[in-house]
């Protein structure tokens, strides 16, 4: 992607395919994330500058406590809560591809992570789960870049009601996310649970404003910024590890739409069966197999090595071969001055993952 920086902002000189503004972008780009500012959030909009996704044990285990959450607020809340496998069934799989629940809407996009809903099927309430191992975040309730979060999703489903469900995780819950219980008493409890009028005002900056009053601003920033591909005025200090990047890391060529969307289904894709590795214990079971195997092989490979005639072992089902390969010595070639003429050249293309920091 071709762009400029001056004048505190960054320019795109070339066409560009924009992410939509979904709920966790909200915060930051009206000044409530503290750790994610209006700028950062236009690079990863505009692509400019993406954060790869890497799933770590506090991801794996927060998507698992997740739907044991989905699960308890069922009681808790006492209407018909659903998570979104459960509300869309069957169509799941064709509605969450693309994971954006409002593809009509050219501007806002996400999905929610639990509503309720009535026999008709009507959004009664919407339910935002998060996972934390930082409660001194909490002790004031739910941090505003959060809660707006949270009420956008309520607005965009017109519900009246809007829960938000923090769960407060300890280490052991990050090893084990599958033992959570989640537990509400006022003492030694890890879950609590806030309810919002979705229309109540936040006083923000010592004004008032509604979700509908910051969704509006927030639309004309996306006209202004995402439309123009003219980045909000950066930062030099929070700022700083993005515009390293960015001075140093100036991109060539346009990146092709149609590779981004296969490489954003490639890190969904793995996120979903890295959580599935760990809530079924697979992984574990994996690693068991293959110290059984190797211990196998050394087994069969000392009986073969012991009777110098044969070239296969079996046992049971398994067999292990021997083979001899032949090679040659490159530098000894080289030194006689015959591999340039007997080297063979061939051409392979090989995909790796970049490394992650």
């Amino acid at each position: 992607m071709d762009y400029d920086i001056r004048e505190n902002r960054v320019f795109i000189n070339s066409d560009f395919h924009s992410k939509k503004l979904t709920a966790t972008k909200l915060g930051s780009i009206l000044g409530l994330n503290p750790w994610d500012s209006a700028f950062s959030a236009w690079c990863d909009m505009t692509k400019v500058r993406t954060k790869p996704f890497v799933s770590t044990p506090q991801t794996v285990a927060g998507k698992i406590i997740e739907g044991i959450i989905i699960k308890w607020c069922k009681e808790k809340i006492g209407e018909n809560v659903m998570s979104p496998e459960e509300f869309y069934g069957n169509l799941w799989p064709t509605v969450s591809r693309g994971y954006d629940f409002y593809k009509d809407d050219n501007i806002f996009g996400g999905m929610w992570d639990a509503k309720a809903v009535n026999k008709k099927r009507e959004t009664l309430a919407v339910v935002e789960v998060k996972t934390t191992g930082r409660p001194n975040d909490w002790l004031e309730g739910v941090p505003l870049e959060k809660l707006v979060q949270a009420l956008m999703y309520g607005a965009k489903e017109n519900a009246k009601t809007t829960y938000v469900v923090v769960a407060f995780l300890k280490e052991s819950d990050y090893a084990y996310p599958d033992h959570f219980v989640p537990d509400d008493s006022e003492n030694g409890g890890n879950v609590k649970l806030y309810s919002f009028n979705t229309t109540d005002p936040l006083t923000i900056n010592g004004k008032s404003y509604n979700i509908y009053e910051l969704m509006h601003i927030a639309v004309n920033w996306y006209k202004e910024h995402i439309v123009t591909g003219i980045s909000p005025v950066y930062d030099e200090k929070q700022d700083k590890e993005i515009l390293d990047d960015l001075r140093k890391n100036r991109p060539d060529a346009v990146e092709d739409a149609n590779e981004l969307s296969i490489v954003k289904d490639v890190n969904e894709l793995t996120l979903q069966i890295d959580a599935l590795y760990e809530s079924t214990g697979i992984k574990t079971l994996e690693k068991e197999l293959g110290n059984k195997l190797d211990s196998l092989k050394r087994l069969m490979q000392s009986k073969l090595e012991a009777n110098g005639l044969l070239d296969k072992y079996v046992c049971a089902n398994y067999e292990l071969a021997k083979t001899v390969r032949n090679s040659v010595d490159s530098e000894k070639l080289k030194a006689d001055g015959v591999y340039d003429k007997y080297n063979k050249e061939t051409t392979c293309f090989t995909l790796r993952k970049k490394k992650e920091n």
